[in-house]
């Protein structure tokens, strides 16, 4: 199962696959080299603000959560907690050194309005972020390229984002991509999520599409199960090294289960 760091729910539900035997040190992220059984960093787990309790957050689906969401963002020195429920998001701005996460499929994030919004966004120098534990749901109604994603990242050459963690989050009912990374990004992991009935919004489509620069990620662990054009895609208009992708599985999709190709 897992295990509950501080006092629920103020504290922190580690998924089993995650839990490290022994003290984690503080300070940096620790280096890729080291593993994965080294990613949490663990002195936030006794600092969380819960976004319901604290920030009346909606968690019914019946109203936009995004102001409270958002504030609860704001005020973080250290990570934010979905309790179980549905949220109603618009264009989330995480910012560097958070840490977001929910109970898994309990917490479902939803688009407040699929045609223009994406749920998670990262601009420039927005690094240092761990997202895990949380359901993506679009609409199915995101145009190409455009909007409608789970996890946006739009970082410009010379602020790409680095050190960003998605891992064990499921993305369901994208018509491009659960996630996009049209912007740079670094040193950073997608490990253990699950991606799919993500449908084809055109030529390009994939769960997990990079398109910016690309160095130093791990892409590990992930199951892609769509009807759209390719399970993890790496085309990038920028640089491309340091690629590791391993032990994913990609089934059902229109062209390719992976894609890379240097720019």
């Amino acid at each position: 199962m897992g295990t509950w760091f501080g006092t629920s729910p103020r504290g922190c539900f580690i998924p089993a696959i995650y839990e490290v035997p022994g003290t984690v040190t503080s300070g940096a992220w620790k280096n890729q080299k080291d593993g994965l059984e080294n990613i949490y960093n663990k002195t936030w787990l006794y600092n969380v603000v819960n976004a319901v309790s604290d920030y009346t957050a909606d968690n019914t689906g019946s109203s936009d959560a995004s102001t409270a969401v958002s504030n609860a963002i704001t005020a973080a020195n250290g990570a934010v907690f979905l309790p179980a429920g549905t949220y109603k998001l618009s264009n989330i701005a995480l910012k560097p050194g958070l840490t977001i996460f929910g109970e898994g499929r309990a917490t479902k994030l939803i688009p407040n309005n699929g045609t223009t919004d994406n749920i998670f966004v990262f601009g420039n120098d927005d690094s240092n972020v761990l997202i895990h534990s949380l359901y993506f749901y679009g609409d199915g109604t995101d145009v190409l390229g455009s909007y409608g994603f789970g996890i946006y990242i739009s970082a410009t050459a010379g602020h790409e984002c680095e050190n960003i963690r998605v891992m064990g989050c499921e993305f369901e009912n994208f018509s491009d991509s659960g996630v996009r990374c049209a912007g740079g990004i670094k040193k950073s992991w997608f490990v253990d999520n699950y991606l799919h009935d993500n449908t084809d919004g055109g030529t390009g489509s994939a769960d997990l599409n990079f398109l910016g620069t690309v160095e130093d990620v791990t892409i590990q662990g992930n199951r892609c199960l769509s009807v759209n054009d390719t399970g993890i895609r790496c085309i990038p208009t920028g640089s491309i090294r340091k690629i590791r992708i391993i032990g994913n599985t990609s089934i059902g999709h229109d062209e390719k289960g992976i894609a890379i190709s240097t720019a």
